[in-house]
């Protein structure tokens, strides 16, 4: 975890903070090695919640397209569902998960933030 993300998650409420923090990890997770990137919250509703990452990097420093990150919270523990830059309405109905209806926040705020 960086710093910048480690200071954000502190200033968070605690319900986001767990967001942020599994969001991210999970993304790590699904990226291949040395990828960055930012992260926003677009939609949270029950137990779902809808995000994307932004100003992603390759290990090389290219620019890599923005993909959409569908987290789903069970037992209290948010976990990733699903990612990517085409999620379709079939996807979404295979996870059972309701088709979430963003509103991107405009420059900020961004996690972690720039």
């Amino acid at each position: 975890m960086t710093a910048a993300l480690a200071a954000l998650l502190l200033a968070a409420p605690a319900a986001d903070a767990k967001l942020l923090d599994a969001a991210h990890a999970y993304v790590a997770r699904s990226s291949a090695p040395g990828v960055t990137f930012d992260l926003q919250v677009g939609a949270i509703r029950k137990n779902w919640a809808l995000l994307r990452t932004t100003n992603a990097k390759g290990a090389n420093g290219e620019a890599l397209d923005d993909a959409l990150v569908y987290m789903r919270r069970t037992k209290g523990r948010w976990q990733g569902a699903i990612m990517g830059t085409a999620i379709t309405d079939d996807d979404l109905k295979q996870l059972g998960a309701p088709k979430l209806r963003p509103v991107w926040p405009t420059g900020t705020p961004c996690y972690p933030p720039q």
